[in-house]
């Protein structure tokens, strides 16, 4: 047989609060102004083969945040 038998263990990564004055806090904070200050461009894929949209562009927000 050619199979993994011993399936390990899952273990899950810790629970964050993320709760005000958190260090995880301050660093999701942190991190979300940087994306939000550096837009990115979202290519569509089709065919394997990445393009931009001929249409009108348009701004895509933190759903949090609009």
């Amino acid at each position: 047989m050619d199979a993994v038998t011993q399936v390990p263990v899952p273990v899950n990564e810790p629970v964050h609060t993320y709760a005000p004055g958190t260090p995880e806090r301050a660093r999701l904070e942190t991190r979300l102004k940087e994306l939000g200050e550096n837009p990115i461009d979202l290519p569509m894929t089709i065919g394997g083969e990445k393009r931009m949209g001929a249409g009108e562009r348009f701004d895509v927000v933190q759903p949090h945040n609009h």
